[in-house]
Formats: structure tokens, sequence, C-alpha cells
């Protein structure tokens, strides 16, 4: 696996709690946003590469069904094969300047398994 570029994996993981819900679309596991009435139409979310389980994309999900009034659907487009959400960690250790050569190689490691 290539080591994506600093701005591609940065960021941090969100806390907060999710109210969509988990279902089967067309064969896709798919998380579905609702609004509290009667939608004013329907988003589809094709996330980042770190996939529809990352709770920042279900927390985005969740906020354009909330107070946009959307029906939201988030299908699982990459089969699974997302990059691993502890990856911004590690990316960030990885681009840090003060750290040493020899950690970086080790985090490095850690992105290619």
């Amino acid at each position: 696996m290539a080591l994506p570029c600093k701005d591609c994996a940065s960021g941090h993981l969100k806390d907060g709690a999710t109210s969509g819900t988990v279902t089967t679309v067309h064969g896709l596991p798919t998380y579905v946003a609702e609004p509290a009435s009667a939608p004013k139409g329907i988003v589809v979310i094709i996330t980042d590469a770190f996939g529809w389980e990352l709770p920042n994309n279900r927390i985005l999900a969740d906020n354009y069904a909330k107070k946009g009034g959307f029906k939201v659907y988030m299908p699982d487009f990459m089969n699974g094969h997302w990059m691993p959400h502890d990856m911004l960690d590690t990316m960030d250790a990885v681009m840090d300047e003060k750290q040493s050569v020899l950690w970086k190689m080790y985090a490095g490691l850690l992105l290619t398994h």
C-alpha cells in the first residue's frame, strides 16, 4: 500500500453518538440517516478513503438529515477496503518533523500492515 500524502490522512476522529441505522441497499451495506419529518430530498454520500464506518462520515450524514432535512444514504462502495481509522494518528507521527528517523520508519511500517 502506498503511503498517502500528509493532507490525505490528516485530521482526527470525532467523538459523538450517531443516530442513523445500518441496512442493505441494492446489496451494499449502507448507513441511513433520516430527518425527524418528511425528507426534502435524498443525499447519497460517497465517502473519502476512510470509508462509511468512520464516525466523522456518519456524523456528517446525521447532520445533513437533522439540519438539512434530507434522507441520507452512505453505502460501502469500497467493499470493506478503506484506510484504517488509526492511520490519522500514525500519519501525524510520520509527518512530524520533530520525530526521530527510527520512529518514522517504525510508524511507516505500521501503515503498510
